[in-house]
């Protein structure tokens, strides 16, 4: 079984952690789909490490872009435009 963790210091807003155990087959599914999916973003022979920061890198930027397309007014259509 592996254990990740996620813990967050006392200087953060929020101070607490969370422990998540999943075993060891699912773990590994779980780093093939992270490094094939975000490939570009990973060097050439990543790490574990670097393949879990790569996948919860692209959530935090999907989320970002989300709000941010979310809080972001439709464009206008302009006027139309007559020649005589």
């Amino acid at each position: 079984m592996a254990t990740l963790t996620i813990s967050l210091s006392g200087s953060a807003l929020v101070n607490g952690s969370k422990s998540y155990t999943i075993n060891d087959a699912d773990l590994q599914t779980l780093l093939s789909w992270a490094q094939v999916s975000y490939a570009n973003a990973l060097p050439v022979n990543p790490t574990n490490q670097q393949i879990l920061l790569a996948w919860v890198q692209n959530w935090i930027d999907s989320t970002r872009g989300n709000i941010q397309q979310f809080n972001t007014p439709a464009p206008t259509v302009p006027a139309k435009i007559s020649i005589a």
